[in-house]
């Protein structure tokens, strides 16, 4: 989720010298609709078929079905408003080989970079029609069918639009000048486009859209070349509230007040109960109205703990979970009571922690579980850090009330420099796993900067994960690195890396009533 992207308008200046120039709340009122979930438990082959076209809409009786058919699957980072990364649907397990993928075409980007760079820097959402969207830093957004066709192409004012939203058939970004964009998701045309401060940053930062109000990460004003040694256009001095109609500004919310982490870094606000809840770089964790912006509470991240780059995550069981590292090479996750902020409880981990966690079901009617990603980013690109290393990386799972263990996947010992670069014109400067991603049935989907995207679970409940079990493990070598979380619907899973965006479709089941 987050990105070693600190670093990064740094480094496009020296390349240019030398390159020629499920009970949460979703993000639209509802993840799964209910017809949608009768009609999988029944008849989930015949359903998911039907699917594919349009016609189901139409065939439709009951008028008021219709708009809950058209309800997203995927409408933003996380799967949900809460962030959790938890889907209602067990993902396609097999990894194998993608169905088909996605490649940008050629672009010059409109940011300070070598003119090759185009990179997929955000997670891909899903609308209720399985139709794929994803923004790239050249500055454009697309559109893709369920089975990877291009649907249409939206280009943006800038450079790096945030990862997008969607909601009542509407895509959401804003790009870094600081304008935000409503995209029609049916036609790729702009509903408004509306300047609403001064910058939004470069990092990976992500918009979330609820009925009349869209959050998103930005600098209402102009800030200092630096603050805590990132430059300008790096992290985010305010956290903005949008009229989802209009883009109309409704509240921001600074966080450039002396004491507090003044910057907000890959920001990714969760909305739940009326309240929006976020972080800082330095740790600290704040709840905020929804509609008006005035804090409820803030907690500040342990004086030891100075940097943060998974953004916040709300589980359904109330707790709100971040990630924090103290400096490099010791991670930390902090897990608060949503009422007052209270620590409850927090856990440390031998190396980083850089991106978000995932909070859902450890399987089937099991122990709710927080999916933890550990390990050390590498660097940006060749020969601008230390010599290689060995990198250790981890997937660590526990129990959120009695933060015992449940299994743990140790990934390959990895001694690349950097993440998937081939030239010098090819940098993504990801971390080293995007956010994690879990299933109704507790499986889990993580991207790893090795190359490599992943699907677990302990189906034998031993601990561990058997890869020569494929009822355990799954894997799909793409070669390059990732700062995405995998987007699940009913049939599809999509990937995100760095340089395309792969799809994978099959059979995929809501887990039966109860």
């Amino acid at each position: 989720m987050g990105m070693s992207r600190a670093a990064l308008p740094i480094l496009a200046a020296f390349l240019s010298f030398f390159v020629s120039a499920f009970s949460q709340d979703t993000c639209s009122k509802g993840n799964v609709p209910p017809s949608f979930k009768l009609d999988f438990e029944n008849d989930a082959g015949n359903i998911l078929l039907q699917r594919e076209s349009r016609a189901v809409a139409a065939q439709v009786s009951d008028k008021e079905l219709r708009p809950e058919l058209q309800a997203p699957f995927w409408p933003c980072k996380g799967g949900n408003s809460n962030r959790t990364g938890a889907s209602p649907y067990t993902g396609i397990f097999d990894l194998t080989e993608p169905t088909w993928s996605f490649e940008e075409p050629e672009r010059l980007s409109k940011g300070p970079h070598v003119p090759t760079m185009k990179v997929f820097h955000g997670t891909p959402i899903i609308d209720g029609e399985r139709n794929v969207y994803i923004q790239s830093t050249t500055g454009w957004v697309y559109s893709l069918t369920s089975d990877g066709q291009l649907r249409w192409s939206f280009e943006t004012s800038d450079a790096n639009p945030g990862n997008l939203a969607f909601l009542e058939g509407v895509v959401y970004t804003i790009s870094q000048d600081g304008t935000a964009f409503a995209i029609e998701a049916a036609s790729g045309k702009a509903l408004w486009q509306n300047k609403v401060c001064f910058a939004a940053p470069d990092d990976t930062h992500s918009l979330v859209a609820v009925p009349g109000f869209v959050i998103l990460a930005c600098s209402a004003v102009e800030r200092p070349a630096t603050v805590l040694g990132l430059l300008q256009t790096t992290g985010s001095t305010d956290v903005c509230a949008l009229r989802a109609d209009d883009g109309q500004l409704r509240w921001t919310y600074s966080l450039r007040k002396t004491g507090r982490g003044q910057l907000g870094y890959n920001e990714m606000p969760a909305v739940v109960d009326g309240s929006v809840v976020f972080s800082d770089y330095l740790g600290g964790v704040y709840r905020v109205s929804l509609e008006d912006g005035q804090e409820q509470w803030y907690v500040p991240g342990d004086g030891l703990w100075i940097s943060t780059a998974g953004g916040v995550v709300v589980g359904a069981d109330g707790r709100v979970y971040v990630a924090m590292n103290r400096g490099r090479g010791q991670g930390m996750l902090r897990v608060h009571d949503l009422s007052d902020g209270a620590v409850l409880w927090n856990r440390t981990f031998s190396e980083e922690v850089n991106a978000g966690v995932a909070v859902g079901p450890s399987q089937r009617d099991g122990p709710t579980a927080v999916v933890v990603a550990v390990g050390n980013n590498v660097e940006c690109a060749p020969h601008v850090g230390p010599a290689a290393v060995e990198r250790h990386a981890k997937i660590q799972v526990i129990d959120s009330q009695t933060q015992q263990l449940l299994w743990s996947f140790d990934l390959p010992v990895s001694s690349a420099p950097c993440a998937g670069v081939v030239s010098l014109n090819d940098i993504c400067c990801p971390d080293v796993f995007g956010n994690p991603t879990i299933g109704i049935d507790g499986s889990v989907f993580v991207n790893w900067s090795g190359g490599l995207t992943y699907a677990l679970r302990d189906a034998s409940g031993d601990g561990r994960i058997d890869m020569q079990d494929p009822a355990e493990f799954s894997s799909y070598h793409h070669g390059s690195g990732s700062n995405g979380n995998t987007a699940i619907a009913p049939g599809l899973v999509v990937v995100p890396s760095c340089w395309k965006i792969f799809g994978f479709t099959g059979l995929s089941l809501r887990a039966p009533s109860v």
